[in-house]
């Protein structure tokens, strides 16, 4: 059996495009206000966000189910045309301090 591997590395540009775009969809994934940052944290990622109440200022870090975080980032490489197997097994992590998703399919020769 033949074992594909793809790996999509995000920019820091492009994740925060990403992570916005999801937030559209699903609101309840982050509180509003500005992106600060999305880095791991113990191998889950954390994100930054600048929350303005009037005059106040607050920053939050969040930390982001590991499963949520694949689906930012599938969601953005549908949305942008970046082609998926959709039976492969995708998992999502850093690498250089940048966001990837990971995607392995198995394909049978023959």
């Amino acid at each position: 059996m033949v074992t594909e591997v793809r790996k999509i590395i995000l920019s820091q540009a492009e994740l925060d495009k990403a992570l916005n775009s999801f937030r559209r969809v699903k609101p309840d994934f982050l509180p509003p206000g500005r992106i600060l940052y999305c880095r791991p944290v113990d191998a889950q990622p954390s994100i930054g966000v600048e929350m303005v109440y009037g005059n106040t200022k607050r920053e939050m870090e969040i930390s982001v189910p590991m499963h949520d975080f694949v689906e930012v980032m599938v969601k953005f490489c549908v949305e942008n045309n970046i082609c998926l197997p959709r039976q492969g097994t995708k998992s999502a992590g850093f690498v250089e301090g940048n966001a990837m998703l990971h995607i392995e399919l198995e394909a049978e020769m023959g």
